[in-house]
């Protein structure tokens, strides 16, 4: 038997759980713009023969619903994937902000690419669904500097903990179970920088003031070191893709 963590990305505001995926999708200039159609003709005719590259998790630019966008507006989407945010920055940092057209990180670093200056703002008037948005997502201040919006959330989700209901009995209630001797060596988590996010959580520093969590001090940061030493002889495999 094996206690399956799988570790998503974690959402700092109240309106949500507190684990929560939301992706945010930036726009850039595409260098392949069409010059001999101007701005007043049809999209599917401006955009003809053009490449929308985007820079995503594996699977967000899948065939299976980027076909239809290609069909309808006669482009090609073409999608590069990435394991990690800190393989998302160092892609955009080494020169990627002026190779893709849509990037989709995860909340962690969507404040530091805005800072970073490598995306910048979107128009929101030409995003025909935009007020359809619910106000949870549209609202959210990490991508907003000024009256400038960097970026476009469009879904959340739980974190998952994933468990053998034939050896564990009692549904867990609580993240601690990743600690319980019992389960020495019967762990799975995920590589990823967020586990810091995740015990901080557990240790309730997001309690008064969700910010906390991406603005760790070093002695809170100290504490979390020590709590996932402490889990490292419960990890039987630490993953690094979903697959």
């Amino acid at each position: 038997m094996i206690l399956i963590f799988k570790k998503t990305f974690m959402k700092k505001t109240p309106a949500f759980l507190s684990f929560i995926l939301i992706a945010f999708s930036f726009l850039s200039c595409n260098s392949n713009s069409n010059s001999s159609a101007n701005s007043s003709s049809p999209d599917s005719i401006r955009f003809k023969g053009q490449t929308l590259n985007i820079l995503c998790w594996e699977g967000y630019a899948d065939e299976a619903f980027t076909k239809g966008f290609e069909k309808k507006y006669g482009v090609t989407v073409q999608g590069t994937y990435y394991g990690s945010d800190d393989e998302l920055v160092s892609k955009l940092s080494n020169g990627g902000d002026a190779s893709y057209d849509i990037i989709s990180p995860s909340s962690d670093v969507a404040s530091y690419l805005i800072d970073a200056n490598l995306v910048q703002p979107i128009d929101t008037s030409k995003i025909s669904n935009w007020n359809n948005l619910a106000p949870q997502l549209k609202n959210l201040k990490d991508v907003r500097r000024g009256n400038n919006i960097y970026g476009l959330p469009f879904c959340w989700g739980p974190d998952y903990l994933v468990y053998n209901a034939d050896k564990i009995k009692q549904t867990p209630d609580s993240w601690n179970i990743f600690w319980d001797p019992k389960y020495k060596g019967r762990v799975s988590l995920w590589d990823d920088i967020s586990n810091i996010y995740l015990v901080a959580q557990i240790e309730g520093l997001d309690k008064t003031d969700q910010s906390v969590l991406y603005n760790l001090s070093d002695a809170q940061l100290s504490t979390i070191k020590q709590k996932l030493i402490d889990l490292k002889p419960q990890i039987r495999k630490y993953w690094a893709k979903a697959i």
